[in-house]
This record gives structure tokens, sequence and C-alpha cells, in this order.
């Protein structure tokens, strides 16, 4: 592994940690983040995957987590024209353009990992222990039948549709979203922190009341409705800290806009990112978790910002 690979992974560990999602990481993009195409885990006769190829993996790899498409293209772009490129005779700005329809196709079709585990085309490690593992191999398992069955030329008939009866949405996910409550509960109970419980929601494939990701604004407020529902779960909290660091950010909300507002004022009049930190910190405005703004912090804020647009 050479050290642009490795700028590359510890910027998508980045990444996965920001977006709550660290568990995420498969072994199987691991390897091929770290390693590439190991050329000596292929015969001469076998299937080589291309640049095009591996763009797409990933993105359906993002997409199956949840990431939204914005956050993760800056990423991609870094790795697609830099670790990437050696495997195409494309310029950059052609493999930038090529990325970018990538990631319109991968979102826009909706199409999910199907990584093939062991028999994965780019011959990358894989583990059983994989959180996916159990949904890859079913998928595999179709996309082999599927297969087979075009090539017998039997045409199967698909099931006429069925015309399901219109459910708000929370109804729809009202039965997981007990659930999720229930192991929210658990987790105040041991202690755990909003990133950590949101981390574990993600993993666990929970959503919200209306099928939404979970995020620690929306567990902040879902806590609150559960303390004023359920005094008595509210009384068996180890210690108020627990109920305080999971709103903290509530606190700080309405000053953050105004915070955000600013920095993008300034940014536009051309200050570095440590000089909006400075500024914010000297007007006393924090941070959307309570702390002293950061030139890291500022860059974060307003990429949000962006996406949000």
């Amino acid at each position: 592994m050479n050290q642009k690979n490795t700028n590359h992974l510890k910027n998508l560990e980045t990444l996965l940690e920001e977006e709550g999602v660290r568990d995420s990481l498969f072994l199987c993009i691991k390897d091929l983040v770290e390693n590439g195409l190991v050329e000596s885990r292929f015969k001469e006769s076998d299937f080589k995957p291309n640049r095009q190829d591996i763009t797409q993996h990933l993105l359906s790899w993002f997409y199956y987590i949840r990431i939204p498409k914005n956050a993760c293209m800056k990423w991609m772009m870094d790795f697609c024209t830099d670790a990437l490129a050696p495997m195409s005779s494309s310029s950059p700005s052609q493999i930038r353009h090529s990325t970018k329809s990538n990631s319109k196709y991968i979102y826009g079709s909706e199409i999910s990992l199907d990584c093939g585990c062991e028999e994965n085309v780019f011959k990358a490690n894989c583990d059983k222990s994989c959180p996916a593992y159990g949904e890859m191999k079913r998928r595999y398992k179709e996309r082999l039948h599927r297969n087979a069955v075009r090539a017998s030329g039997v045409v199967e008939r698909p099931a006429p549709p069925t015309i399901e009866p219109f459910v708000p949405l929370k109804e729809k996910y009202k039965d997981q979203f007990e659930k999720a409550l229930e192991l929210i509960k658990k987790c105040i109970e041991e202690k755990k922190t909003a990133k950590e419980i949101v981390s574990i929601l993600i993993r666990e494939k929970y959503v919200t009341r209306t099928g939404k990701r979970w995020n620690v604004g929306i567990l902040t407020r879902e806590l609150k409705k559960l303390y004023d529902d359920d005094p008595e779960f509210k009384k068996k909290a180890k210690n108020k800290e627990d109920s305080d660091r999971l709103s903290v950010k509530d606190l700080y909300a309405d000053q953050l806009n105004k915070a955000v507002e600013l920095a993008i004022e300034k940014r536009n009049e051309g200050l570095g990112l440590k000089d909006i930190a400075k500024f914010l910190n000297e007007q006393g405005y924090k941070s959307r978790s309570g702390k002293k703004w950061k030139s890291a912090t500022v860059s974060v804020e307003l990429r949000r910002f962006r996406e949000d647009q």
C-alpha cells in the first residue's frame, strides 16, 4: 500500500465517522481502497475490472450505507483522479466528468451494493462476519438464478402488480420505530453518547418515524418526546449528564445559524478558515456542540450549508 492510498483510506474513515457509520467500512471496501486490484489474485483468463467498475462499485456501497451523494463526492473525486487514474488513459477532467455521471446513474437509479461476497470480481478480501454478508450472499444467489434462467431461454412471467393502499409514513414505520426506541432506551442506560447511538441505529437498519436516516438532531428531539411521554424512564436514567450531553447541540442551534451566516459572509470577503474561526470565537459564538470554533469546524459547517441548498 502506498502513501496515497493510506491518505485516501484515512479520509474515508473520517467521512464515515462524520456520517456516523464508521462500522460500515466493510473489509472488501477497505481492501480495495488500501491495495487496489492485486495482480497476483488474478489469472490470465479472469475478468479484470477497470476504473469504471471500481467507481460504480464504490458508489453503490456509498448508496447502500445511506451516505448522501453530495457527502461522498469530494472523496470519490479525489480517489478516482488520484488512485484510479493510472488504470485509465483519460485525463483528470474526463475522470471527474465520468465520476459525476456514474454518481448520477447509481443514485438516480437507486442501484445498491451487490458485491458477490467471496466471488467478488475485484478479488477483494471478504469476511463472513461482515454485517452485510447475509444480505449480499442472498443477492448473489438471486443474481445467479436470474442469469441461469436468462441463459435457458425460459421466460418467467412477472406476477401481476398489486396496488397497495396508501399508508401514512408514521404508520408505515411505526413498528420498527418502537423497536428503535427500545434500543435507544437500552443505549441510554448503558451511557452511550448520542453519536454512538446514531451509529448503532444506522448499523441496525433502523430509520426514524418518517423513514429518514437518523442523525444527532433527530435523536435529540425524539429523546425530549420520550422523556415527556415516559417520566419513569427519565427517572431511571443513570444521571442528568446523559440527557444534557444529548441535548447540547439544541442549546446552540439558534446561535449556530447566525454563526454560519457570518462565516459565509466572511468567506465571501476572502477570509481563510482559520481567520473565520478566530472571528467567531471573538464574537462569542459556539459550534453546534458548544465548543470553540476551529478551521476544520468552519469547513464542515460551510459544506453542510452547501449540501442543504
